[in-house]
């Protein structure tokens, strides 16, 4: 019934297992079977994107981050939905599958040495800076830029792509054209007028970071970075810079949390000598406190306040919010940081189960009382349990508050509407893909959906028109099975009471996919 393109069945035995497997695409959209009602005013199309092509000739990439990127659509109209999915048409695709094998290296997987080139020539390239060596196998988000659609990894190149048709169009822009970074985030924030606000990091002696502004494009814009600006560049504390994958934003405030997993310089300035992936440069320092780091907004001042907390690792920041004097910061916390190696392909493939991260809350007071004694607590909200104790002039030690007693990852809210704001209710996966959760922070409660042999992707959030409850709305979600007797579908929940309202059946591969977003019709 389904064409699961597997390269070697023995591989995936598991139930889990049986979800990360290459998939073929589906350039034509097929009509789904819709059983329940899709609300009337749901219209538009829900877009993702994963990595999901596994093998390339007898080449295998190692993790499950570094496949190659599958863009998926869901188009949703008058109650009816199509599936159409397709691999982008990256220089990283056209290269590998035109050799048969594996030609840049993604961050897990180091692609085999060039027969063609010497030892020598490998050494020489380790102090070049060969763009053109640079993945743009962009396979972590979607993001709308003006009127375009744009899919990102965490280099500094993003792809222009046709949104209904989901063809690559030929447009790569970068933006360490303009700015001097080797990463940027997939998890740009933006604002009610449309600017896009983002965080990369300059890897060198002196490495820094840098929050960068990107004014909202004209239309027929030919680069939408071309006017990026640097809002405030924010030295490394330790000679070996931070992994982050996403940054916060409140109204007036923009949070960096220079976390304790930290890339190695040197292991990954001589990677191509011993054949190392990027992965194998990061380190988690157990010792080494993480430290947060707040901007002002309009000025680009970082606070003089030094905040810590403990060794943590963190893939995604929920919510951040001001409250009185007082910067809320909502993450997925993991405490060690493990969240990487757990997720190779073969554990996932034997069934194995990382621990996932859980929603944390930390309260950073935005002044100190320098009259007050060593020890005092600073944070004066009496709603919450999060602590900041004062250990020096200006300087704070950190401990969050959990939210809920339950995992949650790849979290959403509802963010046109509560992003740097108060909120309520996020959205996410637990038990990597085996729930959808729904996070109640106001009463610390959760509700959950789960069906057997069913993986859920990311729960993306798309409100009611005219909505008066932060809930009202649904929740999208792309659902696979394990089962080949059993059809994956997109997953309609009702996102008050989290139950079921509608389901798509489609006749068709729809693999796992890490992140997407709901364009709607105009």
């Amino acid at each position: 019934m389904f064409s699961r393109k597997c390269k070697v069945d023995q591989d995936y035995k598991t139930e889990l297992g049986s979800i990360f497997q290459t998939p073929e695409e589906v350039r034509t959209p097929v009509s789904a079977n819709v059983k329940g009602e899709v609300p009337h005013w749901l219209r538009g199309s829900l877009l993702r994107v994963g990595s999901n092509m596994f093998e390339v000739g007898e080449d295998r990439y190692n993790h499950w981050f570094d496949g190659l990127a599958l863009l998926l659509r869901f188009n949703i109209s008058e109650g009816g939905v199509t599936f159409q999915s397709q691999y982008l048409r990256s220089d990283t695709y056209k290269k590998s599958l035109e050799a048969n094998r594996i030609i840049l290296s993604e961050a897990g997987t180091r692609a085999p040495p060039d027969p063609c080139k010497s030892i020598f020539q490998r050494i020489f390239s380790c102090y070049t800076d060969n763009k053109d060596a640079k993945t743009d196998n962009n396979a972590i988000s979607w993001v709308q830029l003006g009127e375009d659609f744009y899919v990102y990894g965490e280099s500094t190149r993003i792809k222009r792509v046709d949104k209904n048709s989901l063809d690559d169009l030929n447009q790569k822009f970068d933006l360490s054209k303009y700015i001097a970074l080797h990463t940027s985030t997939a998890h740009p924030h933006q604002t009610v007028n449309g600017d896009t606000y983002n965080m990369g990091s300059n890897l060198a002696l002196k490495s820094s970071y840098k929050i960068v502004k990107i004014p909202t494009p004209n239309p027929g814009c030919d680069d939408p970075l071309k006017d990026a600006s640097v809002v405030c560049s924010i030295p490394v504390s330790k000679f070996h810079p931070s992994y982050y994958h996403s940054f916060g934003m409140s109204e007036n405030y923009f949070l960096f949390t220079e976390q304790s997993l930290v890339i190695n310089l040197m292991k990954l300035k001589t990677r191509n000598i011993t054949n190392s992936s990027i992965m194998d440069c990061f380190e988690f320092r157990k010792d080494q406190p993480t430290r947060f780091i707040v901007v002002n907004r309009d000025t680009g001042e970082i606070l003089p306040i030094k905040y810590t907390t403990i060794p943590f690792f963190m893939f995604h920041h929920i919510n951040t919010y001001e409250e009185d004097g007082h910067l809320v910061a909502d993450v997925c916390g993991y405490i060690d940081g493990n969240a990487f190696p757990h997720l190779y392909l073969n554990r996932l493939r034997k069934g194995i189960v990382p621990k996932g991260p859980q929603p944390w809350r930390f309260v950073l007071p935005l002044t100190v009382d320098q009259s007050s004694p060593i020890g005092t607590e600073c944070v004066q909200l009496s709603n919450m349990t999060a602590s900041a104790v004062k250990k020096g002039d200006n300087s704070l030690y950190c401990m969050y508050e959990p939210l809920i007693d339950y995992e949650l990852e790849l979290p959403r809210i509802n963010y046109d509407h509560y992003n740097t704001k108060p909120y309520r209710y996020a959205y996410g996966m637990g038990r990597l893909f085996q729930d959808l959760v729904k996070m109640d922070i106001e009463q610390k409660t959760y509700k959950l959906w789960h069906e057997e042999h069913c993986f859920a992707s990311e729960p993306v959030f798309v409100p009611a028109p005219d909505a008066k409850q932060e809930d009202e709305g649904v929740v999208l979600s792309a659902v696979t099975t394990s089962q080949e007797s059993k059809q994956a579908f997109l997953l309609i929940l009702d996102a008050q009471s989290f139950t079921e309202i509608a389901r798509a059946e489609v006749p068709s591969d729809v693999p796992v996919s890490v992140h997407g977003m709901f364009a709607r019709d105009q």
